[in-house]
């Protein structure tokens, strides 16, 4: 899929699982399985999704995050949807990259 204007890109961080008592000290880090869930939720409802470090970066026709944010979708956060909401600590739609 390529960016455009009927298309809308996003970003999902995935919620971090709290580390085991005496884990190192690293960043948290989503788990597969977390990351897995939403990505097959999101596919499901039309997104195209990578896996990131910290979650998804997608992309999704604008009809389909109509459907799925609602019809004012463009960020640069936008609403988590219900049943992943457990999941997601956040969706926010990146910046147009400068072009000189």
């Amino acid at each position: 899929m390529t960016d455009g204007p009927a298309v809308l890109r996003f970003d999902v961080l995935v919620a971090a699982e709290p580390p085991a008592p005496g884990a190192d000290r690293a960043p948290p880090r989503p788990s597969g399985q977390r990351l897995d869930e939403v990505r097959r939720w999101l596919a499901a409802h039309g997104a195209t999704c990578h896996p990131t470090g910290f979650g998804l970066a997608c992309t999704v026709s604008r009809p389909a995050a109509a459907l799925l944010f609602g019809h004012g979708a463009a960020g640069p956060e936008l609403t988590v949807p219900t049943p992943i909401a457990h999941l997601v600590d956040q969706i926010t739609v990146p910046a147009d990259p400068e072009h000189f």
